[in-house]
């Protein structure tokens, strides 16, 4: 394997910003010089934690199937609860979410609002 030049390593970076700029989710944010880096704005979000990994499953597939918006996550660190899967949805959302795990015949073991 040869050893890169700078000016190799620098044609490298430049030709890898210029590919991910026009991705949508990564942008230049940094005019230090220093670097891009992916950015992604947190937002408002209902977090639901189940008790079971079953529970967590059963709600995804009853929000599936009722275009409820959301989607399962890792549970955040920050809380401690059952199966460390959740349900992830807008906060705008939280009615028809706490509803659809009524109707899919679950208990919850939280529910949450929080930044992510």
């Amino acid at each position: 394997m040869e050893d890169l030049s700078p000016e190799s390593i620098d044609e490298i970076k430049a030709n890898t910003r210029a590919s991910l700029s026009g991705c949508g989710y990564c942008r230049e944010t940094d005019q230090s010089g220093k670097g891009d880096q992916a950015v992604r704005e947190k937002t408002l979000r209902i977090i639901v934690s189940f008790h079971t990994t079953t529970d967590a499953l059963a709600v995804e597939a009853y929000c599936s199937e009722h275009e409820i918006p959301g989607r399962l996550i890792p549970l955040p660190a920050i809380i401690s609860a059952g199966c460390g899967m959740c349900w992830s949805a807008p906060a705008e959302a939280r009615q028809s979410v706490t509803e659809a795990v009524k109707n899919a015949g679950v208990s919850d073991a939280g529910i949450y609002q929080m930044l992510l």
